[in-house]
C-alpha cells in the first residue's frame, strides 16, 4: 500500500510476527542467562554462599535467591536491587558482560 511517493507500509503475516516473537524471546532470555551468570560471578568473587544471601539488611530468602540463580524464575528489579545491595556492587555492575 503506498500512501504517497516516500512513505511505503507492509503488513507482518503470522509467520513474520512468530518468528519476531522467537527472536525476542530468544534475545530475553539470552539477556536473562547474562544477568544471572554475572550475580553468580560476582557472588563467588566475594566468597559468599547462596545461604549468606539470607543474612543483613538487605537479605533474600535463600529459596528465592536460589530460584533466581538456577533461572527458575524471572527476577524483579527489587531483588535485584537487594542483590547489588547484598554483595555491595552497583547495579549496573551485572550488565557489564
Amino acid at each position: 500500500m503506498i500512501l504517497n511517493s516516500n512513505i511505503t507500509t507492509s503488513y507482518m503475516t503470522w509467520t513474520d510476527v512468530s518468528t519476531a516473537f522467537i527472536i525476542l524471546s530468544m534475545t530475553y532470555n539470552i539477556f536473562h542467562e547474562r544477568v544471572i551468570r554475572k550475580i553468580k560471578q560476582v557472588r563467588l568473587e566475594k566468597g559468599l554462599t547462596q545461604e549468606n544471601m539470607e543474612e543483613g539488611v538487605y537479605a533474600l530468602n535463600v529459596r528465592t535467591y536460589q530460584r533466581i540463580e538456577n533461572s527458575e524464575t524471572d527476577i524483579t528489579l527489587k531483588n535485584l536491587y537487594l542483590i547489588s545491595k547484598q554483595l555491595d556492587v552497583d547495579i549496573k555492575e551485572f550488565f557489564n558482560f
